[in-house]
């Protein structure tokens, strides 16, 4: 009975043998394609198969994993992977994967092992903001002034941490869309209220400098407590439409530095 059809070789042994030589290999530290085979059953016989449906080969997996690789050359800025594209690699069959914080140049398939070689990777040179996780006030502020353009609300929100900082907040009053903050302003007279901005509209630093930076929507949430530090965190309210943008600017940029410099076209993903 027939489970799953394939072209299975002759040579190929039974499972026992199959899963004997995966373990061999592992033993000896090289790293298999196991995760990726599945069984299948030829007239009452079971063998492993990878993800093209060829019968698995240890011969063939260890020569995969030993074959020489170029090295990636590893980059910070857009232009600089151009340039290297432009001057040493050359579009033809490439393949450039684009996120917000890195771009990968790949090889094209290789036609043996069905895969493709990383040539080269430009990585986002400084560490974004950390989005949705509690900072220290300090340490807030000092990543807004450094991460975040200079606009409107990026001062209310500096005004806001200020407050926060340097002010005696006894409490601070939550009602789901926004925050108030009671300050003492002595033992005499009662508590004066503040209100700290809640929706902002910022255009922080996440994507390479080359390009023009995304802006979107945040909601700023702060805490005060004895029990734990004094922190801010800002949480994105845009559903991440900022990484389209991103890999738009980014990819236009790519195509019209190549386009300048005649250069042909690689395929492009995100």
């Amino acid at each position: 009975m027939l489970e799953e059809t394939t072209t299975l070789a002759s040579s190929t042994g039974g499972l026992a043998e199959v899963t004997a030589q995966i373990e061999r290999l592992t033993r000896d530290g090289m790293r298999t394609e196991a995760e990726h085979l599945r069984r299948v059953t030829v007239d009452g016989v079971e063998f492993m198969v990878d993800t093209c449906g060829r019968p698995f080969n240890a011969a063939h997996a260890a020569a995969k994993e030993s074959r020489v690789r170029a090295s990636t050359v590893h980059l910070s800025t857009l232009e600089g992977l151009v340039e290297l594209i432009a001057d040493e690699i050359g579009a033809q069959d490439l393949l450039v994967r684009i996120a917000p914080d890195r771009v990968e140049v790949q090889s094209k398939t290789h036609p043996e092992w069905l895969d493709r070689d990383t040539v080269a990777s430009a990585k986002l040179p400084y560490a974004p903001l950390e989005f949705g996780a509690w900072i220290g006030l300090e340490a807030f502020r000092i990543a807004v002034l450094g991460l975040v353009e200079d606009s409107t609300d990026r001062a209310a929100l500096l005004a806001a941490l200020k407050t926060v900082s340097h002010k005696e907040v006894t409490t601070i009053r939550d009602d789901g869309t926004g925050q108030s903050v009671a300050v003492s302003a002595g033992k005499e007279s009662s508590d004066a209220w503040m209100a700290l901005p809640s929706e902002l509209t910022l255009t922080a630093r996440r994507t390479f400098p080359e390009v023009e930076q995304p802006t979107s929507a945040f909601i700023l949430r702060v805490r005060t407590s004895s029990d734990t530090e004094p922190g801010a965190r800002l949480i994105e309210t845009d559903g991440g439409l900022w990484r389209i943008a991103a890999v738009n600017a980014v990819k236009a940029y790519l195509v019209a530095a190549l386009e300048e410099r005649e250069i042909e076209l690689p395929t492009f993903v995100a």
